[in-house]
């Protein structure tokens, strides 16, 4: 798995205007169906998206 934090996104009315969060975790997928398998908001304004890939599965662990 590898994850990716994007932080100083677009201001967040309903949270003190504190900027967006959005965390990517790339995940094997040996389904081969690369692309978005969940997306969720965590808290306000805090955002997870897992991306499954086939080609993660061929990466040494």
């Amino acid at each position: 798995m590898l994850a990716v934090r994007y932080t100083e996104g677009t201001t967040c009315e309903i949270n003190s205007n504190q900027p967006r969060e959005t965390v990517v975790y790339y995940v094997c997928d040996e389904r081969g169906s690369d692309g978005i398998l969940n997306f969720e908001e965590v808290s306000s304004c805090y955002y997870e998206i897992i991306v499954g890939s086939r080609w993660l599965c061929k990466l040494p662990a």
